[in-house]
């Protein structure tokens, strides 16, 4: 476990530090974890995946993908909370705003705009 431990956190590119923090561990926790010293308790290694997303069948036998299969609801939900982060009023502000206002009907005539204009 020691080894994916390693490999999640650099994948996300945190330090050991800021990886701790997440879940609720100091940084010489996670060491011993990287280091095989100790192994992460049954709340910790649930607290990994609930937090970044972490396939607990690969998190603990390494089999499968690393990370969870976001539903296309989630992946939209994560990408409007990433925007929201950027500057107030900006124009994705404005564009998510707008979107979630839509009707089923204004929603069809827009995925048919937008399907144009990517061609």
């Amino acid at each position: 476990m020691k080894d994916r431990i390693v490999s999640l956190r650099k994948t996300l590119g945190l330090t050991q530090k800021q990886f701790g923090e997440r879940i609720g561990v100091q940084r010489g926790t996670v060491a011993n974890y990287e280091l095989g010293r100790n192994i992460p308790t049954e709340t910790v290694r649930l607290m990994i995946c609930k937090v970044y997303g972490v396939n607990r069948e690969w998190l603990e036998t390494g089999e499968g993908e690393m990370f969870e299969k976001k539903s296309r609801y989630d992946q939209i939900r994560e990408m409007s909370e990433e925007y929201m982060k950027g500057e107030s009023d900006s124009f994705r502000d404005r564009l998510i705003s707008v979107i979630s206002e839509l009707s089923e009907e204004q929603l069809a005539v827009l995925a048919e705009i937008a399907e144009r204009i990517v061609r």
